[in-house]
């Protein structure tokens, strides 16, 4: 699982390096970091349920910037 948890926060970061839009840069960072905590064992229900929210709010943020050429 640790592997797969890394494969992710690799292509995360690789996707937030790309983008111009400050939110959506943020809620990447966001997501990261909690993916870190997960890589380490933090993963009790409360905690999922909450990188769920992140996961969340960062399409909301996709959802909404301009466009951004550079991720096609």
């Amino acid at each position: 699982m640790t592997d797969e948890i890394l494969a992710i926060r690799l292509k995360l970061r690789d996707f937030k390096n790309r983008q111009t839009d400050h939110e959506v840069q943020y809620y990447c960072s966001i997501v990261d970091s909690d993916l870190t905590k997960a890589a380490g064992g933090h993963s009790d229900s409360d905690f999922r349920r909450t990188l769920m929210r992140k996961v969340f709010a960062l399409a909301v943020a996709l959802r909404h910037a301009p466009l951004n050429l550079a991720t096609a």
